[in-house]
């Protein structure tokens, strides 16, 4: 069997650094919210510490969040170490450290993260898209009721649809393209019965009438 002889200065290291984990990246919209999730449970007599760029910006104790620093007012710690960060900007962007320690032990543990903030080029998200719409269909429903109200004030029941005299007179007087409209004055046909009208009018005056039987 081989044995390795470790350096004193590389296992004073070791001891300094204690549970390192890799460094975790994570992205965040700007203007919105995002989640620095703890990798690993925590129990709950520890105390949580939160640094930005080697500087505290929120801790967790004994059921109390606190947030400092550029923070203030915009993060929220959670008792699983996870760290919530509202309103984004890019000042908040950089290197993040999430430190753990149980109360009453030597217990150490220590995570890195590195926070990008974008700009959203994704377009909008659902919530924005349903507003939208709800908007717009409440925006058309209100206009088609005015227009109807102003058509129906203007127009009373029983004269809306009436047409006056001299246009009905011209409805039937529209020409269609390349058909030959006879516009010759029309000859008012004679009525049957004026083919019995005797053309001497003596014979209505010897006309007596038959006495009654």
């Amino acid at each position: 069997m081989e044995y390795f002889l470790i350096p004193p200065y590389c296992a004073l290291l070791l001891l300094g650094l204690g549970d390192v984990a890799a460094l975790i990246v994570v992205n965040g919209i700007l203007g919105r919210s995002v989640i620095l999730n703890s990798q690993y449970e925590i129990p709950a007599s520890s105390f949580i510490q939160w640094n930005y760029n080697s500087l505290l910006v929120a801790q967790y104790y004994n059921s109390s969040s606190l947030c400092t620093g550029q923070l203030t007012g915009r993060c929220q710690v959670y008792g699983n170490g996870s760290l919530r960060i509202d309103n984004l900007s890019y000042a908040d962007q950089g290197d993040y450290t999430l430190n753990t320690q149980i109360l009453g032990s030597s217990t150490f543990n220590s995570t890195n993260y590195q926070l990008t903030v974008y700009i959203s080029r994704g377009g909008l998200n659902g919530g924005d898209i349903a507003g939208i719409v709800v908007g717009v269909l409440a925006g058309v429903t209100i206009i088609g009721v005015i227009v109807f109200l102003i058509l129906k004030k203007k127009n009373p029941p029983g004269t809306g649809c009436d047409i006056p005299h001299s246009a009905q007179a011209n409805i039937y007087e529209i020409r269609l393209p390349g058909v030959q409209v006879d516009t010759a004055p029309t000859v008012k046909e004679e009525s049957h019965y004026q083919h019995l009208k005797h053309p001497d009018l003596s014979v209505y005056q010897t006309m007596r009438p038959v006495p009654a039987k």
